[in-house]
């Protein structure tokens, strides 16, 4: 235990002087400050224009209310509180901090001595995971702060907040939940890979083909949705199980409230099995395999 202790302590000094950690909080804010101004221009933009629609009640072309455009700011700041880790980029640059803080010790070298000075593989790997499930954690609750602010920004007041509070907690709730999926993921591909520059491209590899190509493929393959006999659009009844995909169901953990008892089975379920498998499959293949 006590060698354990030392790992963990010296993974946490290294862990905070790591200059990608605090530019990921960086970028995050940067992305967050980009899509609050893009919306609220953009409605801006449209407020001072000449635009208009027909009032069926008096037969007349009428200027579009202001309300309208404030209801619209404020529905778009709650989207981007709901779903505040995904809005700000939190896999992508969590993977690369991973990457960088698990390779850097194969990359110098450092592996090798520290096994060498008694330093266990299990308790170096177990440390290794418990940081970054840590910085995942500090990330989804920094992308909320930053989220809260751009809402609040965007014109979401504290009676707005108090209506759809319960929605945003849950989320939140399920956004911590997937911190162990991903971040057993974010410390097993790097330990496998043994480098920086290859545990950085299979990671984002990993977030673009698995999260966004592997995804469309299947909904071009189950049908996304189809057109029933009266004319509607139903989604597929298959889609349920893209939430197995666990990039899919992060993207999707905004509207965690609205979902229903099978697709949170998968979720959650899917979101379990993710953290065992690699958690316990880069534990065993570090255990096993010899530093080189």
């Amino acid at each position: 235990m006590r060698r354990f202790l030392d790992i963990f302590v010296s993974d946490g000094y290294k862990m905070s002087k790591m200059k990608s950690l605090y530019i990921g909080l960086a970028v995050m804010a940067v992305i967050v400050l980009v899509s609050a101004l893009a919306v609220g221009g953009l409605t801006s933009l449209l407020e001072d224009t000449d635009v208009t629609y027909h009032d069926p009640e008096t037969g007349y072309e009428t200027d579009v209310p202001s309300e309208v455009y404030d209801a619209i700011r404020a529905d778009y700041g709650m989207g981007l509180l709901r779903g505040a880790p995904s809005s700000a980029a939190v896999l992508f640059l969590v993977a690369i901090v991973a990457a960088l803080f698990v390779g850097a010790d194969y990359t110098s070298g450092m592996m090798r001595l520290y096994v060498g000075r008694g330093a266990g593989k299990m308790e170096n790997y177990v440390s290794k995971w418990l940081w970054i499930f840590i910085v995942t954690v500090l990330y989804v609750c920094v992308a909320y702060l930053m989220c809260l602010v751009a809402a609040a920004a965007l014109g979401v007041d504290g009676k707005l907040l108090a209506q759809r509070s319960s929605a945003t907690v849950k989320a939140f709730g399920a956004f911590l939940f997937y911190a162990l999926p991903f971040s057993a993921i974010f410390v097993a591909v790097p330990h496998i890979l043994r480098s920086k520059a290859g545990g950085i491209t299979m990671l984002l590899a990993m977030h673009i083909v698995i999260g966004a190509i592997v995804v469309t493929i299947v909904q071009f393959a189950l049908g996304a949705a189809t057109v029933t006999t009266d004319g509607a659009v139903q989604q597929s009844p298959n889609m349920v199980y893209l939430y197995l995909n666990p990039y899919y169901a992060f993207d999707g953990l905004g509207a965690v409230e609205a979902m229903t008892t099978k697709e949170l089975g998968l979720v959650f379920g899917g979101g379990a099995m993710w953290s065992v498998l690699f958690f316990g499959g880069g534990l065993l293949y570090t255990a096993k395999a010899d530093i080189k």
